[in-house]
């Protein structure tokens, strides 16, 4: 999948051509469907299915005392939106001068720059441009006059409520992951680099995120079952997640790792980590050997289960 990074690149992409436009944090279930819907009108016509997507979140530009946490790195978003059949990914530096382009402007934009511009698939309910001013009837309106068809997907629900971010955040909060998976349609992962810790070889260090500071989606401190991917190679483990002691670095929360099968030289790369399962509140009371094997014992079970599941199926 291309990465763009100016609204003028989108000419190096071959028509016709049909555009996802959103912020798509976490890329849920309902964001899933706008781009599912974008590759499948794609590939009818035998053209390209672009995201058009902004980053930092506008939130973070505007109003940075309310800006959410973010769901997932830039590594992953490339990665999902790769796996869902998209050919290229336009990421828009969101400024505050960005902003203040009008709605109309903005789409005149894209259809000057892009190839055929054949259809905009959004959100219900979606609203862009200065002010928000860009809602559903206004966007109909320009698309019209362009001779765009406009696709305005259905919200997503799931136990009879609408799919967001924001109920993805609350779940992770509360630390219920059976509840973001449903969400997401996938285990939550982190994205970060791994750093050794302790004397054992399959013991680390994992930092979520990128070099940016940005703040990741926190998790109740305690024990997970995790499993791993690096370059392709997947690998069974547990993650301790705590709050960091005195003596380290400050930080908001410490992600130790633990490779449960295999022997790694890994310091360096980077990592996804999808949690599984919660295990247990961290805790420094008795003896701690003995509760990491325990730990690991546990986190065992839980992935020859998921394994089972999946031959099931």
């Amino acid at each position: 999948m291309r990465v763009l990074h100016s609204v003028e690149a989108l000419a190096s992409v071959a028509g016709p051509t049909h555009l996802a436009i959103g912020v798509f944090d976490g890329i849920h279930l309902g964001h899933q469907a706008v781009m599912g819907q974008t590759v499948r009108n794609a590939r009818q016509t035998g053209g390209s299915a672009i995201v058009v997507t902004f980053d930092p979140h506008p939130v973070r530009v505007l109003r940075p005392e309310k800006a959410p946490r973010l769901l997932m790195a830039s590594e992953q978003k490339q990665r999902l939106m790769e796996e869902l059949g998209l050919d290229a990914m336009l990421i828009i530096p969101f400024s505050r001068e960005f902003a203040r382009t009008a709605a109309d402007v903005f789409i005149r934009q894209l259809h000057c720059a892009a190839n055929g511009l054949r259809e905009i698939c959004v959100g219900e309910g979606w609203r862009f441009g200065a002010d928000r001013s860009g809602e559903s009837r206004l966007l109909q309106s320009i698309t019209q006059d362009l001779g765009i068809a406009l696709n305005a997907v259905p919200p997503v629900l799931v136990g009879g409520r609408i799919v967001s971010s924001t109920r993805v955040r609350a779940a992770l909060e509360s630390g219920d992951l059976h509840e973001a998976s449903l969400l997401l349609g996938r285990p939550f992962s982190l994205w970060g680099t791994i750093t050794p810790a302790g004397n054992s070889a399959k013991q680390f260090r994992f930092v979520p995120g990128d070099s940016r500071a940005v703040s990741y989606q926190l998790l109740p401190d305690g024990m997970y079952a995790v499993k791993t991917r690096r370059a392709g190679t997947r690998h069974r483990g547990a993650v301790n997640i705590r709050r960091p002691s005195p003596a380290e670095p400050p930080q908001e929360h410490v992600v130790e790792l633990r490779i449960l099968d295999s022997f790694l030289q890994i310091s360096g790369d980077q990592m996804e980590v999808s949690l599984l399962q919660y295990l247990r509140p961290e805790t420094s009371a008795g003896n701690l050997s003995e509760q990491l094997m325990r730990d690991a014992l546990w986190a065992k079970e839980i992935h020859d289960m998921e394994n089972c599941t999946e031959e099931e199926f």
